[in-house]
Parts: C-alpha cells; sequence; structure tokens
C-alpha cells in the first residue's frame, strides 16, 4: 500500500461542544482509506504516530497480534452476514486487513449539527437492534457498538471493529496482559467496571455499553435491546 494514495480517518468528536474537532477512530489499528472512500485499510502498526506509540511503552507488537488475530477470526467469522463488511484482503504478515468503505462511519450523521442519520437511513435502529441482537444469538457479544463503528452503505447498516467481539463461553481476559496497554484514557473506567480478580468480564463490559455508555441519537434505543437479550 502507497501511503502517499491513501489517507488517515478520523471521527468527529462525540463530546459536547466539540464536534468540530475530529479525533483518532480506535485505540489499536491505524485506519486509512483511498482516494475515492470505496477501500479501508486497517494497518495494526505498533509504531505508528497516529496510536502515540512513543508515550504508550505497553503498546508492543506483541500485544497488537493478540488484537490483529481476533479481528481477522471474527471478521472471518462473521463475514457471511450481510451486515459484515465485504474483506478485500488480508495481509498477516504486515497484519493489514482491507475491506469494503464507503466514504465515513455513521460518527458523521450522528454528530454533525447539521445531518440527521434519520434523513440517511430511515430504519437504522432496527438494523442495529437486529445486529445485536444476531450476534448474540450466534454465541458472542461485540462490545464495539458506537457509531464510529459502524457505516451505511446503499441504505444498509454494517459494522466492523470486530477485534472487540468475544465467545459467550470463553469472554474473560487478564487486565494487565492484554488490556493495560491499549485502554484509552476515556475508557480505562470501564474496564473496571468489568473486572473480576485480575480479568476484564467481556460479557459484563458489553452488557454495561449497551445499557448506559453507548449513544446514538434521541431516546437509548439500545436500552430496549439490553431489556431483549437479558
Amino acid at each position: 500500500m502507497n501511503k502517499n494514495d491513501w489517507r488517515l480517518v478520523y471521527k468527529r468528536s462525540p463530546d459536547e461542544g466539540y464536534s468540530h474537532i475530529y479525533c483518532e477512530t480506535n485505540i489499536l489499528y491505524t485506519p486509512y482509506t483511498n482516494s475515492d472512500n470505496s477501500v479501508l485499510c486497517m494497518h495494526w502498526d505498533h509504531q505508528s504516530e497516529y496510536q502515540n506509540y512513543t508515550n504508550r511503552p505497553l503498546f508492543t507488537e506483541e500485544l497488537l497480534d493478540f488484537w490483529f488475530n481476533k479481528e481477522v477470526a471474527n471478521l472471518t467469522k462473521f463475514s457471511n452476514k450481510d451486515y459484515c463488511p465485504e474483506i478485500y484482503y488480508i495481509d498477516k504478515q504486515e497484519r493489514k486487513i482491507f475491506i469494503e468503505w464507503t466514504k465515513e462511519h455513521c460518527n458523521e450523521a450522528v454528530f454533525d449539527d447539521n445531518r440527521n442519520i434519520d434523513d440517511e437511513c430511515l430504519d437504522w435502529k432496527n438494523q442495529i437492534k437486529y445486529i445485536i441482537k444476531d450476534i448474540v444469538n450466534e454465541g458472542c457479544y461485540k462490545c464495539s457498538l458506537y457509531p464510529h463503528c459502524f457505516y451505511i452503505k446503499d441504505g444498509k447498516v454494517k459494522t466492523f471493529d470486530w477485534y472487540a467481539t468475544f465467545d459467550s463461553n470463553d469472554h474473560h481476559l487478564n487486565y494487565d496482559k492484554y488490556i493495560k496497554g491499549m485502554a484509552g484514557k476515556n475508557s480505562a473506567f470501564r474496564f473496571q467496571e468489568a473486572m473480576e480478580d485480575d480479568a476484564v468480564n467481556f460479557k459484563t463490559f458489553f452488557m454495561q455499553g449497551i445499557k448506559k455508555h453507548i449513544k446514538w441519537p434521541g431516546s437509548n434505543h439500545l436500552q430496549e435491546i439490553y431489556q431483549e437479550i437479558q
């Protein structure tokens, strides 16, 4: 991939009063899109300036190996679902994943004061409900459910960032080994909220997220989903 032909992807800040400010979309990989915004490259680079690696001593190659492999496994597992992005190419040696893209994630429509996601996808709430419940029915918890983890293609809501997806029979991770080196300052409290001894219970993390932490426009329809999947 010639980075001169690709640009970095950022997200509009979800913080009230700061929607004009853009920031990194995630705390693990570096996202690039091509010139016509049709392909997204997720580059899991442990020396990425985008990830401010020089100030993150625990942001190691070994840590990214773990989360990259989780992304590949879950993306592949759900690749037959119509809400999963089409996979173009996976380069395991360079830790790059190329998937379909359509210009922007849903953060833009959700947090731009001059836009309304209802105008762009009238039944987005029902589609997101279906996606979450279907993933749970498949025996998994997908914790990355923020607007910047979704995009809309031809009226169809799709979700990416599959690294934060956990099997319902295996959803505990040691905090010091797998979480400490990637936890952002705004998300650290959420991991602590789901701690059990020295591990994060990602079922708890998932349920707390849809119950009270992850926000979309209007009434929090995720709370309705929470009641249905308990």
